[in-house]
């Protein structure tokens, strides 16, 4: 039986308007029966399947069945049995959680799954790709993991219009909300000419809150080892882990204005859902303080945040603390002013994570094809 401690947290964050989904996921959590009790007993709303994720749950007994029905398919290349796997696991997932997805009226209820991080660069690939993949996954609760880069924005809005939902992730500046925000509204245009009921469309922007705080910190910690002026040192000092929440409250901001506008009230009345703002990796560092930080910080109604299993089953002790999204907006205002008045262009870090994010879902992905190879072959030995 699980403790009553995420029913804690999540009921909390719950009954602030913010919705929590799981970030990882294997299908062993299903067979066990942990992710329909956390589903059905502990308010989990949605969850992300991830490269790193199935390929350590590999090592698990549930994926044989998986690897002796391919025995059946030696050519098959190695892609394609990745492919196999994930597209039964995403299968499943949103089998569990289509009850949430009806029961919410298509707001949550959502199981992402991510691109090829070859294709991110080139819109017609990434057209393309995430067109097959939303007819052979077959569930309208499936959402399709995209970054922000120029190439997939400009595909954003097609796939929009074409009734998928979509996920944009690595987001790291108020510019590129901009961008998406824009697209998405342009995508359920055209779905709404089209004759599509856009209740059946949905969309998150997925900002990576630790990894902005962790290039930026680095950053300042390098001026704070060369700085002698007591004055500069406080001020360094007081900017370390306080620029992506800075940055959060910014977007946020953003966000509220423009499903204040005229343009968006037209799309609601048709049944559009707002595009929400997605808080990922407030863990990175597996500080427990630092997450609590994030949590208190960014809990803001019409948001969802990430959350690993180990971060859940934690709990909140019987804690309580309010939304903070939207105080201390003049700090938030002036954190950022301060850090440009250094010489840190906040856009230039955005671009750098970009192409780092993208990079490391590359490794995790070309990481995930070895473990699949080497699974095969060594069944093949058996």
């Amino acid at each position: 039986m699980l403790s009553t401690e995420p029913m804690c947290l999540l009921s909390h964050l719950r009954r602030h308007g913010q919705s929590v989904w799981l970030d990882g996921f294997e299908r062993g959590s299903i067979i066990r029966g942990r992710l329909p009790q956390l589903v059905a007993q502990h308010d989990l709303q949605g969850l992300l399947l991830n490269f790193t994720g199935l390929e350590q749950g590999l090592d698990s007994p549930h994926y044989d069945q998986d690897f002796r029905a391919m025995e059946r398919h030696p050519d098959l290349d190695v892609r394609a049995l990745y492919e196999y796997i994930v597209i039964r696991d995403a299968q499943m997932a949103a089998d569990l959680l289509k009850v949430v997805h009806d029961q919410t009226h298509r707001y949550d209820g959502y199981v992402n799954l991510d691109l090829s991080p070859e294709c991110m660069f080139d819109a017609q690939r990434t057209l393309s790709e995430a067109q097959r993949l939303w007819q052979t996954v077959g569930w309208s609760n499936l959402m399709l993991k995209i970054p922000a880069t120029p190439a997939t924005l400009s595909v954003l809005e097609l796939l929009v219009g074409q009734g998928m939902n979509v996920n944009v992730t690595l987001l790291f500046s108020p510019q590129v909300y901009e961008q998406v925000a824009q697209a998405y509204l342009r995508g359920l245009e055209l779905f709404a000419m089209q004759g599509g009921d856009l209740s059946k469309v949905a969309s998150v922007v997925s900002f990576s809150v630790g990894r902005l705080d962790e290039s930026v910190d680095t950053l300042l910690r390098t001026r704070l080892d060369q700085a002698s002026e007591p004055q500069e040192q406080e001020l360094l000092s007081s900017l370390l882990g306080q620029v992506a929440t800075a940055q959060a409250k910014v977007i946020y901001q953003r966000y509220q204005a423009l499903h204040q506008s005229a343009r968006w009230q037209n799309l609601a009345t048709l049944g559009g859902q707002p595009q929400r703002l997605l808080w990922a990796d407030i863990g990175l560092d597996n500080n427990q303080a630092r997450r609590w930080f994030y949590l208190e910080s960014l809990l803001g109604s019409g948001t969802v945040v990430t959350l690993s299993a180990a971060a859940i089953h934690e709990g909140c002790n019987g804690e309580q603390f309010e939304a903070g999204l939207n105080t201390n907006l003049e700090i938030a205002q002036q954190t950022l002013a301060q850090v440009e008045q250094l010489g840190l262009s906040l856009e230039a870090i955005a671009d750098q994570l970009l192409l780092q994010g993208i990079q490391q879902s590359t490794t995790a992905f070309e990481q995930l094809l070895r473990t699949v190879e080497q699974k095969r072959q060594l069944r093949r030995l058996q």
